[in-house]
């Protein structure tokens, strides 16, 4: 039975069934930092070939779209060091002329 749709949230609906039926173990290692699960993994890298972009693309949607991460069960989003950095408020970068040392 094939699903079409040009819903994201959609393609990750159909998608993490797929996965739980799967033989997929939850985590690949008993010692993984089990921030997610494979079967979430998993849908997201269906996301990601459905909308035909790459993995930082992807993790902007996922950031930018919370129910899409309510969808595959996940409260929190994959966040970069860079955009943590960026939404915490931090000062832009000195300009050379300020951070000048003394001769």
């Amino acid at each position: 039975m094939y699903i079409t749709s040009k819903s994201p949230r959609k393609v990750l609906l159909a998608a993490l069934p797929v996965t739980r039926e799967s033989s997929l173990p939850l985590y690949a290692n008993q010692y993984s930092p089990k921030k997610f699960t494979q079967h979430q993994v998993f849908a997201i890298l269906v996301l990601k070939e459905f909308q035909r972009c790459d993995y930082r693309k992807i993790a902007a949607m996922l950031v930018d779209c919370p129910d899409l991460c309510s969808a595959i069960d996940r409260p929190l989003c994959p966040i970069s060091p860079r955009s943590r950095r960026h939404h915490a408020g931090c000062s832009p970068r000195p300009s050379p002329a300020t951070c000048s040392t003394p001769r």
